[in-house]
Formats: C-alpha cells, structure tokens, sequence
C-alpha cells in the first residue's frame, strides 16, 4: 500500500487512509491521524468533511491524535476537542529545526516525570490537592543554546508565513510580515533596490553593498537559510558586542523591510501586543503598507563603525577615497570568518551535548566545515609552470574571490587625429572575453626558473586557468596604473548573458592539454568545450581620475534593472535599462550569476 509522504505533522501527498478511502477535499490541519494505530481521517467541523476521524475514535476507543498541517495540534477524544502539551510543543519546535535548521538543533531527550510545586493545586473542598507525577521534557542543552534556537525558529516561522494559530504569540510588525510573506511565498525577497546614505566619501562602500545584498544566493543565505542570525550570535556570545556577519545580517533585514515598508528588526525583537480576538477580523483582508513607508533609504550607520574596527577592513577606516574592489575583498574575506566562528561555536556545543548523552573517556572532535560565503563567491585557479626546453609541469592551486584582468592600452603616442582612430578601434575590440583570454594565455618570464627535469635552469612559461568556477564570478576590471599615475578609461564591453567560462577550464585552454596544442590528428573530432554560461546581475561604475572620483551600481531586481547612486535609486533607463547599463562608462566590477545547471 502507498502511504503518504509526510514529514512531522504534514502531509505532501494526496491523502488515502489504511482502508484505501480518498479522502476529497480535506488536507493540512482538515486531517487527522491516530497515534495508535496510523490511521488518518478527515475532521468534523469543515464544509464537506464527514468525521471520519471522530467516528475512528468511538468505533476503535482510541484517544489521540494529531493534525496533519503546519499546526500539527493534539486532539484528544476525552476532551472532545485540541489540547495542549509543553513536552509536545518543545518536540515539534526540535524537529523543526531538525528538518530546516538543523544547526540549531539539539539532541532528542525522553520525557521523565516528577513531582514539583506545579504538581499542587488549591481548591476551596479539598484544598491542597496533588495532580499526580507531571511529565517534563528537559532540553540536554545550555540555555543559550536554546535561548538561540527560540529565535531561530520564531525567524524561520515569521519568513515562512506561519499558520494562523500561531498569530495570536505576533506583535503587530511581526503579524505584517507574516502576512507579507504569505502573500509572497513564492516571490524574490528583495522586490526592488532601495538607496543606502552616503556618510562622508562612502560611495565605494555603498555601490558595492547594493551589488551584495541584490545577489540572490546572498539574499537566500541570510534571509531564508539563516546562515548567521544576529540575535542567535548575540544569545550565544551572552552579551558581547556584534561581530561583522551579525551587522550585515541587520543590514539585509533593514534593506528588505525598507523595500516592502515594515520595520523588519522591530518584528523580530517586539513582545507580542495583539489581542487573539483581533487577529480575526484583520486576517480577511491583506495588510498593503502606506506608500510612503515603501523605499526609504538605509542609514549604514551601525554597519560602518562594525567595518572600520574589524581586523581585515580596518585599514579602509575614516572618511578618505577607498577602492571598491579592495573593500570588496576585506570585507567578504572578514565576512567568511565570523561565518565560520558562528558555525563552529554551534558546532561544538551541539557535540557536547551528544557527549554528555554518551558514556565515552575520549573528547568530541571537532570537525571543520565550509561556510556558505566561501561556497558562493570562492573560485580557484589553477597556476602552472611549463618549461619550454622538456615541456615539464608544476602546478599549484590558488583561491580567489574576484579576478583582476589588466587592461592594456597599446595606442601609441600620435597625434590628436590618430590617438582618436586607434582610441575608436580599441574601443570597438576591447571586451570581456579578450581580457580573459589576454588572463589564461601564457606568458614567458622574464627569468630563467630552474626545471626539475632538465637539471637547470630554463625558460619558463607560466598560465592561469581556472580548476574551480565560483557560483558568483565577480571581475575586477584593473583601470587605475598606479605606475604610470593614471586611470585607463578605455570602453570595455560585456554581455548580458550567457557569458561561457567553460573555455577557460584547464583541458581547453591549458598549452599542452588544449585542441590546439595537440599534433593534429584530422582523424580526431574537435571536443567542443563545457557551457558555463553566466549572466550579469549587478556593476560598479567609476568616473573620475586616479586620485578623486565617484562611485555608483546597476543592479538586476527580477528583469529589471536599476541604477543606484547612494540614497538615490531609479531606472537604468528605456524598457528594463538593459542597454543603458551595457553602454554606461566607467564599468570598473562585474557581477556574473552563475545559471542553473551549469
């Protein structure tokens, strides 16, 4: 027999009972399963349910059950109506986690009975009265562990669009959230751009943030799989000042609810201030914020002081002319390591709670893990060393966040009529796929590298390819000389989509394993190169000279696409701004998202 898939108290599948009945139109919490023998059951009380469950319970003389959607409520037929229990509430929050945040989880523990002051009741006949040994359900666990787990789980459940029983626990921002998440479940987090204050020559941190926050593997990361929740970190460092993760996790809550207008922090840290009766009149019609709550800039404020006194970004402290491309590195580099302190701080306390379960002498290992910042923007290249007399390898593999590609400017020094036809030439032919190809093309060195093959020393070609491609390819376009003391500005231009990365692996590109390097055997097809295909989802822009300048962003929100200029955010141009932002100057870093299924 086919039962249905379910997870704890929900059921995915069409609902068919033991005895093979369909059961028509009834699902979620309109169903209900017996606890002691598996049978499920449509309730009484909705329009075309027959009470099948009900009349389970008084044919067989079973007890309880439990709904079968996001509620998942106790029914007891004793009682003829929901009940409540502590030790079940606790079990379903832990299995939650379980199955959607398992960091947060802690170890399942048995239910034990005792007596305690709760167990005594007063009554004006009996007076002190015992109710007999109450069940309790301890969590193995410190209290900030799961002081942390409660927030995780209040977070998760407000972003998911908790059922409508458990409104009645939501202040008001909380219940407009929920409500807005509801009506979008399926819908991008962020709707559209919002401007960001420029607090004295920030525009540097400010383009780059918009780039940041608008990827939609970034996004998903903090405001959906909760990779490093603020109020989690501060329940487990017990009162020690934020780290940098928790400031940008603050920063994307901010941004969103500014998007759709409501306070996102205030929904998360409000006690709750509605009244049950009231969440019956306001669930039939949906909550649209007023439009002057939609859009507001964000005040980076608290996010520019955790930057200036973090060890890897400190250096770009004060308000002087930074580079983007250099906060870009310090800060997704400082990023990954509060990630990875986060992770392994709850790491170790969940194996010290199975090591306080286990009867065992030795410690729990530690075992490192990944965080998801490394996974999203961290690529590797592959560096070889080729000598040219044996054609001997020696490779070594390199991490990179970003790659720098040179821009060479060739024109010559003529007169004004001639620069400017080799300047139009130059830029009709400079693009993208020319920086990267003049990037993985070898190069001879200038001195002689010694060859383990040949016994000395030799000429030496060294080449770039890329061993692993990141899931965000971000390129750093390299227009400011600091030997020559100028800015190239020479037009660079890129695609939209389907830009192909795959031709750069090491077997197409690498001399010695590319087609084009072999002896030329005409009996042997052409292996066409893998589609790695990216498309463009965000660029910083800079205008102005070496020394002094300014810059700005275009982000990709859905289609569309939007240009942001500190507090100022409007559309990139005609249609959905695409070409405007292919031909805009200055485009200094370029943001590529990696396609699905590549």
């Amino acid at each position: 027999k086919n039962y249905p898939l379910r997870e704890f108290g929900v059921i995915k599948d069409t609902c068919v009972s033991k005895k093979g009945d369909h059961l028509s139109r009834a699902s979620g919490d309109n169903l209900i399963q017996c606890l002691e023998c598996d049978l499920i059951g449509c309730r009484s009380g909705f329009v075309g349910g027959k009470g099948h469950a009900m009349l389970h319970f008084l044919m067989s003389g079973h007890t309880y059950g439990v709904t079968c959607g996001e509620a998942g409520e106790i029914f007891c037929m004793r009682c003829g109506d929901l009940v409540q229990h502590e030790c079940f509430d606790r079990e379903r929050e832990r299995v939650f986690l379980e199955q959607n945040h398992p960091s947060f989880c802690w170890q399942e523990s048995p239910i034990s009975r005792g007596i305690n002051p709760s167990s005594f009741t007063v009554t004006k006949e009996q007076g002190y009265v015992w109710r007999g040994l109450l069940a309790s359900y301890p969590i193995p666990a410190t209290p900030q562990f799961v002081r942390a787990g409660h927030f995780a789980l209040r977070r998760a459940l407000i972003f998911r669009g908790c059922s409508t029983s458990k409104m009645a626990t939501l202040g008001p921002n909380a219940f407009k959230l929920t409500m807005q998440r509801q009506a979008h479940t399926n819908d991008r987090l962020i709707p559209t751009p919002v401007g960001l204050y420029n607090l004295g020559n920030t525009c540097y941190m400010n383009s780059t943030l918009q780039c940041l926050i608008n990827c939609v593997p970034l996004q998903e990361a903090f405001l959906k799989n909760l990779t490093h929740p603020y109020q989690c970190c501060a329940a487990l460092k017990a009162g020690e000042t934020s780290c940098l993760a928790c400031e940008i996790d603050r920063l994307f809550l901010e941004y969103f609810g500014s998007s759709i207008g409501i306070d996102t922090i205030a929904a998360l840290e409000e006690q709750c201030t509605v009244q049950p009766d009231a969440l019956d009149t306001n669930l039939a019609a949906p909550i649209k914020p007023s439009p002057e709550q939609c859009g507001h800039p964000v005040i980076p404020s608290n996010f520019l002081a955790k930057v200036w006194r973090h060890s890897t970004v400190r250096h770009l402290a004060r308000h002087d002319q930074h580079d983007a491309q250099e906060f870009y590195h310090a800060f997704i580099d400082g990023l990954d390591t509060d990630v990875l302190s986060f992770q392994k701080t709850l790491r170790i306390m969940q194996q010290a709670i199975k090591y306080k379960s286990q009867i065992r002498t030795d410690p729990p290992p530690v075992t490192p893990s990944q965080s998801s910042i490394k996974d999203i923007f961290g690529g590797s290249l592959r560096s070889v060393l080729i000598c040219d007399q044996c054609g001997c390898k020696r490779s070594q593999i390199e991490s990179f966040l970003n790659l720098s590609l040179p821009l060479k400017n060739e024109v010559p020094s003529v007169s004004e009529v001639a620069k400017r036809e080799k300047m139009t030439l130059r830029k009709e032919r400079s693009n993208i796929n020319a920086c990267l190809k003049h990037f993985t093309d070898p190069e001879t060195l200038s001195d002689p590298i010694y060859c383990p093959s040949c016994n000395r020393k030799t000429n030496t070609l060294k080449q770039h390819t890329f061993a692993k491609l990141p899931r965000v390819l971000c390129l750093h376009l390299k227009r400011f000389d600091s030997t020559n003391n100028k800015k190239i500005s020479d037009f660079v231009s890129y695609p939209a989509s389907d830009l192909d990365m795959g031709k750069y692996l090491p077997h197409w590109c690498e001399k010695g394993l590319s087609k084009e390097s072999k002896d030329g055997d005409s009996n042997q097809p052409d292996a066409e190169s893998p589609k790695v295909l990216y498309d463009l989802f965000a660029t910083v822009n800079h205008r102005g000279t070496l020394n002094q300048g300014h810059y700005t962003s275009n982000v990709k929100c859905g289609k569309h696409w939007y240009h942001c200029n500190d507090a100022f955010v409007c559309d990139a141009g005609e249609g959905n701004g695409e070409k405007e932002v292919l031909l805009a100057e200055g485009a200094y870093m370029l943001f590529y998202l990696r396609k699905d299924g590549n």
